[in-house]
């Protein structure tokens, strides 16, 4: 079972690998949207009220 779960994320990995490089968009773009949660987790560094704007 654990090898069947490792295959399936590899696939799962290789086939946003494909889709990435096949669709429209530049790569950077795919990074950004990738990180932009983390980026709006920033403001909770400087207070609650910041962080929920």
């Amino acid at each position: 079972m654990k090898n069947l779960l490792r295959a399936e994320e590899i696939a799962q990995f290789a086939l946003a690998i494909f889709l990435v490089n096949t669709l429209p968009y530049p790569g950077w773009l795919y990074a950004v949207l990738f990180l932009a949660p983390d980026v709006g987790m920033l403001g909770y560094l400087v207070n609650t009220k910041a962080g929920a704007a």
